[in-house]
């Protein structure tokens, strides 16, 4: 299959290719045109490459944990598998370069990500305010800005939930205050800036809270809205699926599963416009496309592929 194939993706565990006698080399001897693509946690090589590595252990070894959490409470993980889909994205981005580089060169070679190395562009705010204190490492800030650079920047209790609200320019605090009817406030002393406002978060926050604990989010978020404040709605993921937005741009869709019922798909979120829409397949079962493959790309007859599933050899 890899004589034919443009791209070998693995993800195994270190060393497991080599176990069974297919290393890199001889992928590319049989196809020099062959894209080799390596993910893993630590690399190719390296002291640590033989780590095992799970989307928690890079989380904690990143430093992403050391930064995520509340104030004077512990490393806590992101919610969402960050480190895997990072990875999984940048590997995604060094094979589609490396099939057009061989579109120059006329041949393939091995692209490798590991997820270490993935995440550490993520953390470049934090890590330039690791500088810029003298090597001081950042506060865990909970959902208030990183490195205490703005106010008002926090998630704020409404009648029904919650809303995030930011103010990064001086229009917004002043309309943030035209809302709340406090243009008194344009002139105190603490808010005159952005750093003066940062200084005195908790003042500020107490003030948007005092407001939005008045508003259910809808009418917090639409009168924001209106007064080009940032700001938005903090949503389960039922209502995530639900958004009208997104199936209104046709990223998500609504399918029937075969086992789960009615659920939402989500299709790339990369667009190139004036492309046809394309269609949403389910995932295939495992083995579904055995004899399609082995029959059509490596000519096998009926007989020679069940001789291999009476060995268990695929499925």
């Amino acid at each position: 299959l890899a004589g034919e194939a443009d791209v070998l993706l693995e993800n195994f565990a270190p060393g497991a290719m080599d176990r069974l006698d297919l290393g890199i080399d001889l992928f590319l001897e049989k196809n020099p045109r062959l894209i080799y693509a390596s993910g893993s946690g630590y690399g190719l090589t390296g002291p640590k490459k033989d780590n095992l590595a799970m989307d928690l252990t890079v989380q904690a070894v990143s430093g992403m944990m050391s930064i995520n959490g509340l104030e004077n409470g512990p490393p806590m993980k992101a919610g969402a598998a960050v480190c895997d889909f990072v990875g999984g994205v940048h590997l995604y981005a060094g094979i589609v370069t490396a099939l057009y580089e061989r579109e120059v060169t006329g041949v393939g070679g091995v692209v490798e990500v590991a997820m270490q190395e993935a995440i550490y562009p993520v953390l470049t705010s934090n890590i330039a305010s690791l500088h810029r204190n003298k090597w001081k490492q950042p506060l865990r800030r909970g959902n208030k800005h990183p490195t205490r650079g703005s106010a008002p920047y926090n998630v704020y209790e409404a009648k029904d939930g919650h809303i995030a609200i930011i103010c990064v320019k001086e229009d917004h605090w002043f309309s943030l205050l035209r809302l709340l009817n406090r243009e008194d406030l344009i002139v105190d002393q603490r808010f005159t800036t952005q750093a003066r406002r940062a200084l005195n978060e908790d003042v500020v926050d107490e003030l948007v809270e005092n407001w939005t604990k008045t508003k259910t989010k809808d009418e917090a978020v639409k009168l924001l809205a209106k007064n080009k404040i940032p700001a938005a709605p903090v949503r389960n993921l039922e209502k995530v699926t639900r958004d009208e937005h997104m199936h209104e741009r046709g990223v998500l869709r609504y399918v029937t599963h075969p086992i789960m019922g009615d659920i939402v798909l989500p299709s790339s979120p990369i667009r190139h416009h004036g492309s046809n829409k394309r269609k949403l397949n389910l995932e295939p079962h495992l083995g579904q496309h055995t004899t399609e493959v082995l029959s059509d790309w490596l000519k096998m007859t009926k007989g020679a592929i069940a001789e291999l599933r009476g060995f268990n050899a695929i499925q």
